[in-house]
């Protein structure tokens, strides 16, 4: 089966929009296709022999109020690539009340390896971003996802300072919706209390993240990692809370809530360190 590509908007040069393509040429992974206009840079590293990889950056560190984003990626059939982060995205405040947003429509050919693997989202003080991924896979491709996020400048004392943080991330499988989860914190909810840092909000925590692993590549991965976690104790009180859940007969999701940001990182880089199998090399090996 083939999924078909995500049609590009009209206007193929707007300075906002982006499009990757992963292709497999003479037995490698090549990037086929990059194109983007500021604010968003794509940047391509030195090539890999299992995989293709490309880094995203944003023209001055972060993304303004106002900034939008819209990405797409098509990942052809037996092609592996991979799609980071320079760095943490950083959402700047918003004192016009403006939000900053990224959107990412990607299609995973037969057989073929996506894995996006972006550094965490931190918002600043009065911040709004909203990002909304969606991912069409072929029934013989696999998916690695992960989407996490920061409470803020924590030195700065800029703890869940921002106005509102909204994530959505859909997954279809040959055309079947298996994975629809969205998380919104928002300052203003008076009625659930407002303060995203109450007690039956996020508490103590000050990091959050989630990663979907789906496919056959993955799928003895995912349940080793499944096995792994629910063998884990969890401790009232704790300071990291690691969970997983089995996606029906696809693969697997884990959530990580900690206290540290650094804690988090480092749990979901040896969780998630059999990625670099597939890709050929660690995607953390040279950022840390």
């Amino acid at each position: 089966m083939t999924v078909a590509a995500p049609v590009l908007p009209a206007d193929t040069t707007a300075p906002h929009s982006g499009a990757i393509e992963y292709s497999l040429v003479d037995g490698q992974s090549v990037v086929t296709r990059l194109r983007s206009g500021s604010p968003l840079k794509l940047l391509v590293p030195k090539h890999r022999e299992q995989s293709a990889w490309v880094i995203a950056s944003n023209f001055g560190g972060g993304m303004l109020a106002g900034d939008a984003i819209e990405l797409t990626l098509d990942c052809r059939s037996h092609a592996r690539g991979l799609l980071g982060t320079q760095s943490s995205t950083k959402i700047y405040r918003s004192p016009s009340g403006g939000t900053s947003r990224f959107t990412l429509h990607a299609a995973v050919e037969d057989d073929a390896l996506l894995a996006v693997l972006p550094d965490a989202v931190a918002c600043f003080t009065d911040a709004r971003y909203e990002q909304h991924q969606t991912i069409d896979l072929a029934a013989t491709s696999s998916l690695l996802l992960l989407d996490w996020f920061t409470c803020g400048r924590l030195a700065r004392g800029e703890r869940w300072a921002f106005d509102r943080y909204h994530s959505r991330n859909e997954i279809r499988l040959a055309g079947r919706r298996i994975v629809f989860d969205a998380m919104t914190l928002d300052r203003t909810e008076a009625s659930i209390g407002g303060r995203i840092d109450a007690p039956f909000r996020l508490g103590r925590f000050n990091c959050m993240a989630s990663a979907f692993i789906i496919g056959p590549m993955f799928i003895a991965d995912a349940a080793s990692l499944l096995a792994s976690v629910r063998a884990r104790k969890l401790e009232r009180n704790g300071e990291l809370l690691v969970i997983a859940s089995p996606l029906g007969e696809h693969g697997t999701v884990m959530r990580i809530a900690g206290v540290s940001v650094e804690q988090v990182g480092q749990t979901v880089r040896e969780l998630l360190a059999f990625v670099a199998g597939p890709l050929g090399e660690n995607p953390w090996s040279r950022k840390w």
